[in-house]
């Protein structure tokens, strides 16, 4: 007998059909899993044996067959288990095989019968929806799979549980839906075999403690999902309390300008300046508090790329298990910082399993590389490409993956190893020699994709001392919101909806967007040959100046907004160590 049913295989984020078939067949007892399994589902052949051992069902004593379709796909991970093992029961007539072809089966399993919880749900359930069918799968992630409201979710604790449903026995449990807002349940003779495990289902959608212990704990996942803001944590009254803000940074506005430049297009920055100078927090009050990620300058992530982000997490086994719980996506925007003795495959992406990189972890959001010379030239050279194709491309002998990598790079440096080359009075013997030495470990091509590159002068005590407050977060926010909506009206009226910043402007629409007149092309071109730019230098030039005049609300690019733009390339690449001409 054959029994089919479907599970899903992973290329990048998105989750591809994979059928599993379960042949009982006449020769010699075995148990083969072909159709270019990895050592992990190979594995499950032990797993699915203790578990109907715990379960006390026979072993058959035929030959047991697995075929992963389509045998060409490589298949990786634990999630295979509980597909192979309902397949495994469906062939046996442990269940009915007819009723598991609705359903996409995801978890891995324990030696007791537990269903554990796997990675990539999320792209499991948008995958149900394609196919107009339902998921299985562990109740630790039935949260995670009802964000995608794939309808049913069925999630469960035990195999027993999904044993009992299948078969439509008395001692199945409770199954809640929720349809159009309302939550029903079943009623009748299928309702009374499901309703006698009295089984509950909590608001969050995680299990109840009156669960009766071998019982159906089966849970509908809740269709909706609460979203939080990104502006802040929500107080009693609804205001927003942010744990950092720019005011914190004293003395530093020239930097703060260009911060909420870079925050109001999305542009790359890059700041140079000796230790102490507040790099590192003009960079977190950009993107997230350390403690509770907060996003008191950049705007919150829009329900499509939050649910993007979240496939990208569930992939890599980065969800956050807290807000998953509660049922809530996340709307701030990813902020990673990897310390400087990251691998490329870790930045990239790669390894034996071509899992995503710190750059793919940062889709949508910012990716903050501190002491920026430290890191290996072969990663930061690694970076070019995503940064233009906005892509993250792994290849392996066995297969070519492709991951979204659309993230916002800020960086900081110190001008030389010792810190204080430029500073009168604390420069080291070696300069400026060791400032060469430092700056050649990052390559031209590298630094051409930064937009900005501003140097940040170390603090005056006076500044420090003073008791002054600069601008804040909340001021400089205001602003970045209100430059975004201009730029999007702007995006709406050319029929490129799909923009989401200006730092994403190129070709014809770059020059719709800039509508420059003849003399001020000329003191474009002019300046950009005075200054020895390149061409892709000089088109992030005029997307800078172009962010600068929504800042100012300002239709047409003026000369002023250039003259601006182009003096935020002052830094690393333009700064001549002292006694060079």
């Amino acid at each position: 007998m054959i029994c089919s049913l479907k599970t899903a295989a992973f290329d990048g984020i998105e989750a591809k059909r994979v059928e599993v078939q379960v042949s009982l067949g006449a020769g010699m007892p075995g148990f083969v899993i072909v159709g270019l399994p990895d050592k992990a589902i190979n594995e499950s052949k032990e797993r699915v044996r203790a578990v109907l051992t715990v379960l006390g069902v026979e072993f058959p004593r035929e030959h047991i067959t697995v075929n992963l379709k389509p045998v060409d796909l490589l298949k990786e991970g634990a999630h295979f288990d509980l597909p192979i093992a309902m397949g495994l029961m469906g062939a046996m007539g442990l269940v009915d095989p007819a009723r598991l072809k609705g359903y996409i089966f995801m978890g891995a399993l324990s030696l007791d019968g537990s269903i554990e919880r796997v990675n990539g749900v999320l792209p499991a359930a948008v995958r149900a929806i394609a196919d107009k069918c339902g998921l299985v799968c562990p109740a630790a992630n039935a949260s995670e799979a009802a964000w995608s409201r794939c309808a049913p979710v069925l999630a469960a604790g035990h195999i027993l549980e999904l044993m009992n449903y299948f078969n439509g026995k008395a001692d199945g449990g409770v199954l809640q839906r929720r349809r159009g807002g309302t939550e029903e349940r079943k009623t009748g003779r299928e309702g009374a075999a499901e309703n006698d495990g009295r089984a509950r289902v909590s608001e969050n959608g995680a299990r109840g403690p009156e669960q009766a212990k071998n019982g159906a704990r089966l849970e509908q996942a809740k269709s909706g999902a609460r979203n939080r803001t990104a502006a802040g944590r929500e107080t009693g009254t609804g205001a927003a309390v942010y744990n950092i803000d720019y005011a914190d940074v004293k003395g530093q506005e020239s930097a703060k300008r260009a911060m909420l430049i870079a925050a109001a297009g999305g542009h790359n920055l890059l700041m140079s300046g000796p230790p102490g100078s507040g790099k590192t927090m003009l960079a977190e009050r950009l993107a997230c508090s350390v403690a509770d990620g907060l996003f008191p300058t950049l705007p919150p992530l829009t329900l499509r790329q939050a649910l993007e982000n979240a496939m990208i997490q569930s992939v890599a086994g980065v969800l956050d298990e807290e807000l998953a719980a509660r049922g809530e996506l996340d709307l701030r925007r990813p902020f990673r910082a990897p310390h400087h003795s990251a691998s490329m495959a870790s930045l990239v992406g790669g390894g034996r399993k071509g899992i995503p990189g710190e750059i793919t972890l940062a889709h949508n959001g910012v990716l903050f590389l501190d002491e920026l010379p430290e890191f290996s030239r072969s990663a930061l050279d690694a970076l070019r490409q995503p940064l233009e194709n906005k892509r993250a491309v792994i290849s392996r002998v066995m297969a070519h993956t492709v991951y979204p990598a659309d993230f916002q790079l800020v960086a900081a440096m110190n001008p030389c190893r010792c810190g204080f080359f430029g500073v009168e009075g604390r420069m080291c013997a070696k300069a400026p020699q060791c400032a060469e030495d430092y700056l050649a470990k990052l390559s031209g091509p590298f630094l051409d994709r930064f937009d900005l590159q501003i140097e940040v002068p170390a603090v005056s005590p006076y500044d420090l001392t003073s008791g002054k407050t600069g601008t804040g977060s909340a001021e400089m926010r205001a602003q970045v919101l209100a430059a975004r909506e201009i730029a999007a009206a702007r995006f709406a009226a050319f029929g490129a909806a799909g923009l989401t910043c200006n730092a994403e402007l190129k070709g014809d629409m770059l020059e719709k967007a800039l509508d420059m007149g003849p003399e001020l092309r000329r003191f474009a071109a002019e300046s950009a040959e005075k200054c020895g730019l390149t061409a892709r230098s000089l088109n992030r030039i005029l997307r800078l100046a172009r962010t600068i005049a929504d800042l100012q609300n300002e239709k047409k690019v003026s000369k002023m907004h250039l003259i601006e733009a182009l003096s935020y390339r002052r830094g690393p690449l333009t700064r001549r160590p002292a006694g060079k001409k």
